[in-house]
């Protein structure tokens, strides 16, 4: 869904172009039990910067009509820019209207970091989101989810979350910087990252490609990457930071069904 706005989408006075997108994501090993399975993928609200209050509104509404399986959120819940006293009470709130019934699982950004381990971990835990730093954990239905601590800000430990996946089985993964998917070895994962938002300002030049690699280091801008057996994908997320608006790069909700590898 698109909802064509301004061309310069600030999000206050009403919700701003933003895409809701469904994906396939083709699994091997999948277990019987969560084949169909809807997983959504939301990242960096930026709760307190731009007064998009109503945008995130709008997300919790999509989110509720397709009603998710699984709820993954890649980082960066507050804005560390913000001066609203309330901001982590809003943003709490709105994680906690989401429901799924095989639970919320997160990841912090770097924007978490900034606010410090404590207060963010306890944010999410308030909101029902249960943080994976560095860990990993095998669903009720048999599917695997890990959660990699973010690549800048944070102490990523790649082996300490992914050596006890199944080598026959895909595994889900959340990291906040796509960055890390350069340093990870090629097997059966599927990573949800976010932190790029895929450059929020997209012209010609600079394209949101130079944008991401020369601010962030990150070669990798939206949507779908691959390395050997490994995917990535990079999600333009919910909020704005830096720049009170977006341009041309629509926000992102997005939604993923697991199908067994044909």
């Amino acid at each position: 869904m698109r909802r064509n706005l301004m061309r310069f989408d600030t999000g206050q006075r009403h919700p701003y172009e933003f895409e809701v997108t469904h994906h396939e994501i083709p699994m091997c090993g999948l277990p019987k039990s969560a084949e169909g399975l809807i997983v959504a993928h939301l990242t960096d609200f930026h709760a307190g910067y731009a007064s998009i209050d109503i945008v995130h509104e709008e997300v919790v509404r999509q989110v509720q009509a397709v009603c998710p399986d699984l709820i993954l959120f890649t980082g960066d819940y507050v804005d560390r820019r913000t001066d609203i006293a309330d901001s982590p009470l809003r943003i709490e709130r709105t994680l906690a209207a989401m429901k799924a019934p095989l639970g919320k699982f997160a990841v912090l950004g770097n924007h978490d970091h900034y606010r410090g381990i404590v207060t963010s971990t306890r944010l999410l835990e308030k909101a029902d989101v249960h943080p994976l730093l560095n860990e990993s954990l095998r669903l009720d239905n048999g599917l695997w989810l890990a959660g990699i601590d973010d690549y800048r800000a944070g102490t990523p430990h790649i082996s300490q979350a992914l050596d006890s996946l199944p080598s026959d089985q895909t595994s889900l993964v959340m990291t906040h910087n796509p960055v890390l998917f350069r340093h990870l070895e090629s097997r059966k994962i599927v990573v949800f990252s976010g932190h790029t938002h895929g450059a929020q300002v997209a012209v010609p030049f600079p394209s949101p490609k130079l944008v991401c690699w020369v601010k962030l280091g990150s070669p990798y801008v939206a949507g779908w990457y691959q390395r050997g057996e490994s995917r990535l994908y990079v999600s333009r997320g919910i909020g704005v930071t830096r720049r009170p608006y977006r341009y041309h790069c629509p926000a992102e909700v997005t939604f993923f069904k697991l199908v067994p590898t044909k």
